[in-house]
């Protein structure tokens, strides 16, 4: 099966953009300063319906994107 481009470009966005979020929490360790998890921690109990309707619309669109039915 071939992908189109988009979707090669997309994959490709989303691996730079952990391979950046895992470097700059390494990074975080090594200065011994807080990490990205301690910090998004940190949000979301300073801002819980904020914190919330990010993870409902991502759960939302992981919905939509691996239990779509339909044809192909």
């Amino acid at each position: 099966m071939v992908l189109g481009w988009g979707i090669t470009v997309a994959g490709v966005v989303v691996v730079l953009l952990l391979l950046g979020v895992v470097g700059f929490d390494v990074w975080f360790e090594h200065k011994r300063t807080r990490t990205i998890g301690d910090r998004l921690r940190a949000w979301s109990g300073r801002f819980p319906l904020l914190a919330a309707a990010f993870a409902l619309l991502l759960g939302a669109m992981l919905g939509h994107f691996f239990w779509r039915t339909g044809g192909p």
